[in-house]
């Protein structure tokens, strides 16, 4: 089944379009990509979040931010680090290809949790 074109975005890399979607989750992102014309196998990155912490109320801690951003840059970055592992985005059929975000596309580390 085919990302929806309602909702996800586009995006050219070495002039073919994929689609592509961030869906939270529980403890992670998950950033589904495919072709935009012709869908084979889906790619999966799966991100941690990055929450940024401050004291809140009562002494507990509250998520003020996400360091964590996944961008178009970011994406272009996960797509061409796929296709050279192996992701076959024209081949219908095939099970999601999966790759971890965190190693190919990792952010700074954060600041300290001030809680």
């Amino acid at each position: 089944m085919a990302l929806a074109s309602k909702g996800s975005r586009r995006i050219t890399v070495d002039g073919v379009a994929y689609r592509w979607v961030v869906a939270p989750n529980d403890g992670y992102m998950a950033l589904v990509v495919e072709r935009a014309d012709d869908p084979g196998q889906r790619l999966e990155a799966h991100f941690d979040y990055h929450d940024v912490r401050e004291p809140g109320e009562a002494g507990a801690c509250r998520i003020v931010g996400q360091l964590r951003s996944i961008s178009p840059g970011v994406t272009r970055a996960v797509i061409l680090a796929a296709l050279g592992r192996g992701w076959q985005a024209s081949r219908r059929g095939l099970p999601p290809f999966r790759v971890d975000g965190e190693s190919l596309a990792p952010i700074d580390p954060p600041a300290p949790d001030r809680c």
